[in-house]
């Protein structure tokens, strides 16, 4: 059972060591890491590792440190992600860049990196140490892929263009970290008949949750962030490919690409959102999420996932009707 209160514990255990070393650097990752999310990730960690574990007990811990190194991962992520996209806001909150500076965002969040990096190698399955590299790079190249679907960067306007890169951006960048989540536990386990099914849960799972972040960027005002706040970065998101308005958005979308990135006035930025709304370009996302979401429910109907189906089933409910 996960308690966000003993995970959140551990976690500040393990980053306030970093205050002996570096305050600096510890105040800007602690602020990150406090700055909110659901601890979805490491919950869907915890969650896998009750379906094989045994009953000893004896690597429990390094169940929770990995689940910790998978948020950690994931807090690094966004701070990186934060810079790149030069956005002031995370959460509802202003970002680290935006309190300590671009530099030292770049600091902590490599900091951050090799903090877990060690962490994970000081477990002793090399298996893990390479799962956790393997999906530090997949992270790392779809942050560089995404700039095929923004429009200040790509060489490439076409819808099918974009969508391919759309599907393959999401896989490395979001869905890697889920899939990582997934196959911990048959990692640490030894239960390597289970690997293959629980990554591609993890990959439909973090697929779904990006489609859902999409969507949202449309319709909730409740999300931390500005809303539109992707649109407004220039990023070629779910709902404005599929729109039947597609080729009117982008040009209205061209305008506003200079040398310096990309920057759309709110008036424009409401025009595009009722194209995309008369568009059927939510409805077409949302068809997309219901697909993906009975992909992930054939996979719940395997043998393997009887004793939890129902947590299983609560969790992706979660992740497909959350409105933040």
């Amino acid at each position: 059972m996960f308690s966000s209160d003993y995970f959140d514990r551990r976690v500040e255990e393990i980053i306030s060591a970093i205050s002996q070393k570096n305050k600096i650097i510890y105040s800007s990752i602690s602020y990150a890491y406090k700055s909110g999310g659901k601890r979805i990730r490491p919950r869907f960690c915890l969650l896998c590792s009750e379906l094989i574990k045994d009953n000893s007990h004896q690597d429990d811990e390094k169940i929770t440190l990995s689940s910790i190194c998978v948020e950690l991962l994931h807090t690094a992520s966004l701070m990186l992600d934060d810079v790149v996209d030069n956005s002031n806001m995370r959460r509802g909150l202003p970002s680290v860049n935006a309190v300590f500076g671009n530099k030292l965002a770049v600091i902590s969040a490599s900091y951050l990196i090799g903090l877990i990096s060690k962490i994970i190698s000081d477990l002793g399955n090399i298996d893990l140490v390479k799962k956790f590299s393997e999906t530090s790079k997949l992270m790392a190249e779809g942050e560089a892929l995404e700039f095929n679907i923004m429009l200040q960067t790509t060489y490439d306007l076409s819808r099918n263009f974009i969508l391919e890169n759309y599907f393959e951006v999401i896989k490395k960048k979001t869905s890697s970290l889920f899939s990582l989540s997934a196959v911990i536990p048959s990692i640490i386990y030894s239960k390597t008949e289970y690997l293959d099914l629980f990554a591609e849960l993890g990959t439909l799972t973090g697929m779904a949750f990006q489609i859902k972040d999409d969507i949202l960027d449309f319709t909730s005002d409740k999300i931390g962030k500005p809303s539109m706040k992707d649109l407004k970065e220039g990023k070629l998101t779910l709902p404005i490919i599929l729109s039947d308005h597609y080729d009117s958005v982008v040009n209205i979308m061209k305008k506003y690409v200079d040398e310096s990135g990309f920057s759309i006035p709110d008036p424009d930025a409401e025009k595009i959102y009722y194209l995309v709304l008369s568009g059927g370009g939510i409805e077409k996302a949302e068809k997309y999420l219901e697909s993906v979401f009975n992909q992930i429910q054939e996979i719940l109907e395997k043998d393997i996932f009887k004793r939890k189906k129902e947590d299983f089933g609560k969790f992706i409910k979660f992740i497909v009707e959350r409105d933040f």
